[in-house]
């Protein structure tokens, strides 16, 4: 109980310091309201009233700024700030309609009019009882008759004791009154000055959207870097077994450890530039490859040793690039499994494209004769994210003598057939 009084009176004296702090700002919010708001829609028909209106409301916002991070620091409130205006758009034009016509902007214009209100109540607050309870308080120091009119008068000195309890008193008002005031601001301050239900929900899309691109571009960097250093592992020592007895084989494979590592390093130029919001990445061709790359894909996964065949049933061109992009990651990342753990095994792909999905399937004898030293997990766990993200199906696993990777990707129903 006594933890709750000493908290109340910590919110109060908060409370009282902000209306305070109101009784001074309320002349500045009055020019703001009553002045420039005015001035400016009377010039509007002059290009002088333009540019000054756009700053009145730009200084509101400012304002509404101020006023959120007072809030937060004596009332101790946690208060998102409402969404710039240049994160809201990259226009110039539609920064000065969000400026105008955004929420967050009337909001706070309207907490600064109950600000200058509740300002002007306490500037009269503190100004009449502070100026009464003060010299109330100093009646008992002061020696001498003191007149106030010519019938009546009064003495001062200790005479008049009773004057410190009443201005005492005086005082006590004037702070509950400002504490009052302060704990209106307190309760309206969160709604007014912090960002609304749509701007939140805009804000966690955001989040959850540049997660998402984080996540995927993780992926892309796992089945990537996975596929070429298992290449690079397997051409590399392959090469150095042959290095004396076979140099032309050594040097095709060392040729292909350059390409696939110049494809490893623009296609990780790229995610990095993406993840850290670099603009000039928009512009340029995305290195990322698609269903068309298979065949390079395929032509890789055989130099590393892999037995494998391979068929495309259907038109790639047809594949929106967002699904033919996954649907090589998921190809890229079986074939990485299959050189790591059944390099021996006759493997088959088959791809087949109609006209509202894409169907891989991916097989291979069961064989022991692979590495499963350095198995993560992360590359079925990967697979199963892109298939769920696209509102696929993924099987996987033995089937009698054979292990199968089946995914059904559609696209029709999700991206209508764009590209």
């Amino acid at each position: 109980m006594l933890t709750s009084c000493a908290s109340w009176k910590k919110k109060s004296v908060a409370c009282a310091v902000h209306s305070l702090s109101g009784a001074f700002l309320t002349w500045v919010y009055l020019s703001v309201i009553f002045v420039a708001i005015p001035t400016s829609l009377s010039l509007i028909v002059v290009w002088v009233g333009v540019p000054m209106l756009l700053g009145t409301f730009a200084l509101i916002r400012s304002f509404a700024g101020l006023e959120r991070r007072l809030a937060v620091q004596l009332f101790e409130l946690e208060i998102a700030p409402p969404p710039k205006v240049s994160e809201m758009h990259d226009s110039r034009w539609r920064q000065i309609r969000v400026l105008l016509t955004h929420g967050a902007t009337w909001r706070g214009l309207g907490y600064l009019a109950i600000r200058w209100l509740t300002g002007l109540i306490s500037f009269v607050v503190t100004v009449a009882l502070g100026s009464v309870s003060l010299a109330l308080l100093l009646v008992p120091f002061i020696d001498g008759l003191m007149n106030f009119n010519d019938n009546w008068s009064s003495s001062a000195g200790w005479q008049s004791w009773w004057a410190v309890p009443v201005g005492l008193a005086c005082f006590a008002v004037m702070v509950a009154l400002l504490a009052a005031i302060g704990h209106l601001h307190r309760f309206i301050a969160p709604s007014l000055l912090g960002p609304s239900s749509a701007d939140e929900i805009r804000v966690l899309q955001g989040r959850a959207a540049k997660l998402d691109a984080q996540t995927q571009l993780a992926r892309d960097l796992h089945d990537s870097v996975g596929h070429t250093m298992t290449s690079v592992v397997v051409q590399a020592g392959a090469a150095r077994r042959v290095f004396d007895t076979n140099p032309a084989f050594a040097r095709e494979a060392l040729q292909d450890i350059e390409q696939s590592a110049r494809r490893a390093l623009d296609e990780l130029d790229y995610m990095i530039g993406v993840l850290r919001n670099d603009r000039n990445v928009a512009t340029t061709r995305s290195p990322l490859p698609t269903l068309l790359d298979v065949d390079r894909l395929v032509l890789t996964s055989r130099r590393n040793g892999v037995n494998l065949t391979h068929s495309i049933v259907g038109d790639v061109a047809a594949v929106p690039e967002v699904v033919s992009r996954e649907a090589f990651r998921i190809i890229q990342e079986g074939l990485t499994n299959l050189t790591r753990h059944a390099p021996q095994a006759p493997g088959q792909l088959v791809v087949t494209i109609g006209a509202s999905q894409v169907e891989i399937a991916l097989t291979n004898p069961l064989t022991g004769g692979g590495d499963t030293t350095r198995s993560s997990g992360r590359g079925l766990v990967g697979i199963g994210e892109r298939v769920s993200a696209l509102g696929g199906v993924m099987w996987s696993g033995p089937i009698e003598d054979v292990y199968v990777l089946r995914t059904v990707l559609p696209f029709s129903a999700a991206f209508g057939g764009a590209r």
